[in-house]
């Protein structure tokens, strides 16, 4: 049972969000698929009816123009965001993400 539970658990966590219409355009093949067969049609509707999810690009802190890499005398080192003015994680982001330049 405890197999089971952590197999959800791993999958749950691994969800991509995909472009449908981009996947139907690769595989034209399925729109004739779709004519001469069931699962064809299956396929198409699958894809159709997958749900779509609100989703926007981020900006993660390790590549914004307001985040600068710091050291101390000590030798700790960790990464700032100076609109914040706070030390961030390099995988958090946030609304006033802007990309730098050369990243």
């Amino acid at each position: 049972m405890e197999k089971h539970i952590n197999h959800f658990r791993d999958t749950k966590k691994k969800v991509r969000l995909i472009d449908a219409d981009a996947l139907k355009a690769k595989f034209p093949v399925i729109e004739k698929i779709a004519e001469d067969l069931w699962y064809g049609a299956a396929i198409r509707v699958a894809i159709d009816r997958a749900p779509t999810v609100d989703a926007v690009e981020v900006v993660r802190c390790k590549d914004c123009k307001k985040s600068q890499k710091w050291k101390n005398a000590f030798g700790a080192e960790g990464l700032k965001c100076y609109l914040l003015c706070a030390d961030i994680d390099p995988d958090d982001f946030c609304s006033y993400g802007e990309r730098k330049d050369n990243g």
